[in-house]
């Protein structure tokens, strides 16, 4: 009997694992091979779930963007209900600034994105069509990318970091 699999779980631990080179090593170390080592499937695995270096970016975005979201409304949450306009920038701010390991990490990671944007920007823009789709339709920030849409990582990204701001 054929082995069943979730496919987003997967997906979710390769992105995961890129997510984790990033805050390490950065994005230009990051190849689809030390993915797939650092995740602990095949080369062909990630090649499957991601057919491309740029799909895989953009997945990975999607994950350090869901991160960081509930981290945010996490920190709003314990300021009590409901929250006041102070409130929401006091959790926001908290939840951003690099004041413990895992804010440190969300922001090295962030900062890999902006570096690769930097050094490469002139990208060829890409489609995501294996990023999740959005999880909560009341919160854009969690949204991947609009599918059969082309956008550089550098437009997504900012678009995105904006709707994140300004809800």
């Amino acid at each position: 009997m054929p082995k069943r699999v979730d496919h987003d779980l997967r997906r979710r631990q390769i992105g995961e694992a890129l997510l984790r080179i990033a805050s390490t090593r950065g994005l230009q170390a990051a190849s689809m091979r030390e993915v797939a080592t650092e995740a602990g499937v095949s080369l062909r695995l990630v090649q499957y779930y991601f057919h491309t270096k740029q799909e895989l970016l953009l997945g990975a975005l999607a994950y350090l963007g869901e991160q960081l979201s509930a981290r945010v409304e996490a920190h709003i949450r314990a300021l009590g209900m409901p929250p006041t306009p102070r409130s929401l920038v006091y959790g926001t701010l908290t939840a951003i600034l690099p004041t413990d390991a895992e804010s440190r990490r969300l922001t090295r990671t962030y900062a890999a994105y902006y570096a690769l944007v930097l050094a490469e920007p002139h990208s060829p823009p890409t489609t995501a069509r294996h990023t999740p789709t959005c999880s909560n339709a009341s919160s854009p920030a969690t949204c991947a990318p609009p599918s059969g849409r082309a956008r550089s990582i550098r437009t997504w990204t900012r678009r995105r970091r904006l709707r994140a701001c300004w809800p």
